[in-house]
C-alpha cells in the first residue's frame, strides 16, 4: 500500500489525555470543604506529631483518590522544602483493588515500599513473617509515614491488616516510625462492617465525598475542555448536557469525562463539532458497551434465559410469569442443541438477572385460587441483547428461536 491509511485532518482534540482517568489536573475543583477537612486531619504530621487516622468514603469517580494524591504530594513537598519544619515525612498510596484479603493487601504494601527488583512474591509466606518484614521496612524509613490504602473495601471482612497497622507502635513493633493510616472506600457499608476494635482506631476522622451535582460537573468539564479540546469544536451547551447526564446517573466526574471523550471521538469522525446530539449518541454507545461486558460475563444458560426474556418483553408490555419465560427458554436451548436446566434452577437464573439489573421482578398475588407467583420483565432493549449474543462465535443464538 503506497498511501497511508491514516487521514490527515485538524483534530477536535488539543490533548485527549486530559480527559482520561489518570490525568492529574493542576487544581482540584469542587472539593474545597473536603480538602479543608482532610488537610486538618493530616496537619499534625507536618509538625512531626502523630496524625489522625482517616477513613474516606464515597462512590467511584467523586475525587477521593485525586484529592488524597494531591494532599499527600503537597504535604510531603512542603515538609521537605520548609527549613523551619524539623520532621521527616513519607507518604505511600497503595491500590488494594485486587487484594481480597489482608494477606494480599500486606504484600501490596510491602511491594509499594520496595523497589521493582525486590518484590515480595504473592504466595509462600507466613503472615507473621510478612508483618516482621513490614515493620523492618517502615523502621528503616523512619519518621512519620502516611499510608493511604485505596479501595480497601476489596479486602471484605478480613480486616486484620487494619487492626495491625494503627497499633504497630503501641504494640512495640516500631521504634523509629510513626504511622498515619488512611482508608479509602467506595462502600460506606464496609466501614459499618469493620470489627469494633478496627473501627475505633481507623475511623478517628471520617470524610464523606458526596456525588457531584450537575453544576459541579460542568465546572470540572469546563476546566478540562479548555485543555483537551480546540475552542471552536464545542460549546457550553454540550458540556452542560454531558454534566446533566453524569449527574443524573452516578454523579461521577470519571463518567462525565469519559462521556465527553467518547463524544469528542464521534465528533472526530463526523464534521468536527461536538454537539449535544453527539453527547446523547456517546451515552448510548457507552451504555451498550457496559451491557455487552455484563452479558459476556454471564453463563451460557443465563444468556439463553436473557434472550428468551427480552423477546417476551418485546411482544407484550406486561411482565411474564416464570413458567411462560421458561417455555421460551426451552425453545432457545433446544434450538442450540443443549439441555434445559430444571425449572427450579431456571428460577435462580431469572433472580440473578434481576439482581444484575437485566430484569425487573415483581410478585403477584391472586388470592386463594390463583396463589402467589413471580413475574419478570426485561429492563434492557431487545436488539442490543440479540446483537451481542449472536455475535458470540461459541454460541448459536438466533432470534427466531425465541419467537
Amino acid at each position: 500500500m503506497s498511501e497511508s491509511p491514516f487521514e490527515e485532518f485538524e483534530s477536535v482534540f488539543r490533548n485527549r489525555d486530559v480527559l482520561k482517568e489518570d490525568y492529574e489536573p493542576d487544581e482540584i475543583l469542587e472539593r474545597d470543604d473536603e480538602i479543608q477537612d482532610y488537610a486538618s486531619a493530616l496537619n499534625p504530621a507536618r509538625h512531626g506529631a502523630h496524625p489522625d487516622n482517616v477513613f474516606i468514603y464515597g462512590k467511584t469517580g467523586v475525587g477521593k483518590t485525586a484529592v488524597t494524591k494531591y494532599l499527600l504530594e503537597v504535604l510531603e513537598t512542603e515538609v521537605h522544602e520548609d527549613p523551619s519544619v524539623d520532621s521527616e515525612i513519607t507518604t505511600l498510596l497503595v491500590n488494594c483493588q485486587y487484594s481480597t484479603t489482608s494477606y494480599q493487601a500486606l504484600i501490596a504494601l510491602l511491594n509499594a515500599i520496595r523497589g521493582p527488583h525486590d518484590q515480595v512474591s504473592a504466595t509462600g509466606h507466613a503472615p507473621q513473617d510478612l508483618y516482621n518484614m513490614l515493620w523492618r521496612e517502615l523502621d528503616d524509613i523512619g519518621g512519620t509515614i502516611l499510608i493511604a490504602l485505596d479501595e480497601i473495601d476489596s479486602i471484605g471482612s478480613d480486616d486484620g491488616l487494619l487492626y495491625q497497622l494503627p497499633r504497630a507502635r503501641a504494640n512495640g513493633n516500631l521504634d523509629h516510625a510513626r504511622l498515619g493510616i488512611i482508608g479509602i472506600s467506595n462502600d460506606y457499608q464496609f466501614r459499618q462492617n469493620l470489627s469494633p476494635k478496627v473501627k475505633d482506631t481507623l475511623c478517628e476522622r471520617e470524610i464523606n465525598f458526596s456525588q457531584y451535582d450537575a453544576e459541579q460537573l460542568f465546572a470540572i468539564l469546563e476546566q478540562r475542555a479548555t485543555k483537551a479540546l480546540r475552542p471552536d469544536t464545542y460549546d457550553a451547551a454540550a458540556l452542560r448536557k454531558t454534566a446533566a447526564i453524569a449527574a443524573r446517573d452516578r454523579g461521577s466526574a470519571r463518567q462525565a469525562l469519559e462521556l465527553l471523550m467518547v463524544a469528542g471521538d464521534l465528533a472526530e469522525e463526523r464534521d468536527g463539532v461536538l454537539t449535544e446530539s453527539l453527547v446523547d449518541e456517546a451515552e448510548d454507545d457507552l451504555e451498550r458497551g457496559r451491557i455487552e461486558d455484563r452479558i459476556r460475563d454471564q453463563t451460557v444458560h443465563a444468556q439463553y434465559s436473557l434472550l428468551a426474556l427480552v423477546h417476551l418483553s418485546e411482544r407484550t408490555d406486561a411482565a411474564s410469569r416464570t413458567k411462560d419465560v421458561y417455555r421460551q427458554y426451552e425453545r432457545v436451548v433446544t434450538h442450540n442443541g443443549s439441555d434445559p436446566l430444571s425449572l427450579d434452577r431456571f428460577r435462580d437464573q431469572l433472580d440473578e438477572l434481576a439482581m444484575l439489573g437485566f430484569a425487573a421482578k415483581t410478585q403477584a398475588n391472586e388470592g386463594r385460587q390463583g396463589g402467589r407467583y413471580n413475574e419478570y420483565r426485561a429492563t434492557v432493549a431487545t436488539d442490543p441483547v440479540v446483537d451481542i449474543l449472536t455475535s458470540e462465535t461459541d454460541l448459536s443464538l438466533h432470534s427466531d428461536a425465541a419467537r
